[in-house]
């Protein structure tokens, strides 16, 4: 359900990321923020999450990369922040506030989902890892992260850094793990083959 605060929220993230893509964000970009979004709102139906929860997931996506642009390495923190300076602009609660907040930071890569809203943003977000066109999205990480560096990323080491990736992914979700742990391990035997 989209309320009136995830509508605001959604607005004023698509006005800071709307240009990101054109900036050299290739994959971090409005169309990934949607793509995760699709992807939570199914989890949320097949995993019975109710509508007043569903709010507090939405608001999480739109804001987990905001700040991506700012600071690559370190987005997470910056993005919840950021988050929570809107949130509380808008008078919505500080406690529903905190939860959102963890929820964006659980998207750092070592950082595991400790409950089902935690879980439905980490497989939303990690969703294209078990997918069939995780090669092209890999292919845009590369692109933006050479622009943003402004260093040559060779294939070998892209492909390391992409097996050791999905090696360690793991979907947390009933939902995700039926529906993507296959491709998942598709993609693994085909990035390691590329290692040989």
């Amino acid at each position: 359900m989209i309320t009136e605060i995830v509508f605001k929220s959604k607005n004023y993230v698509e006005s800071i990321m709307k240009d990101n893509k054109k900036n050299g964000y290739y994959y971090h970009c409005w169309e990934h923020i949607l793509e995760v979004y699709d992807r939570a709102k199914y989890l949320i139906e097949k995993e019975g999450i109710n509508d007043d929860l569903s709010e507090i997931i939405f608001i999480a996506i739109f804001f987990h990369d905001v700040a991506y642009q700012y600071d690559f390495k370190n987005h997470e923190e910056l993005s919840s922040k950021m988050c929570e300076d809107f949130l509380l602009k808008n008078n919505y609660p500080k406690d529903r506030i905190d939860i959102i907040k963890s929820i964006i930071i659980v998207t750092k890569p070592i950082i595991k989902p400790q409950n089902i809203l935690e879980k439905i943003m980490k497989d939303s977000d990690l969703d294209n890892l078990g997918r069939k066109d995780f090669f092209e999205k890999g292919d845009l990480v590369k692109k933006e992260l050479q622009n943003i560096t402004g260093k040559k990323i060779s294939d070998q080491d892209r492909n390391l850094t992409i097996y050791n990736l999905l090696c360690n992914t793991v979907f947390y979700t009933d939902t995700q793990r039926k529906e993507r742990s296959q491709q998942l391990q598709k993609n693994i035997l085909a990035i390691k083959k590329l290692l040989n």
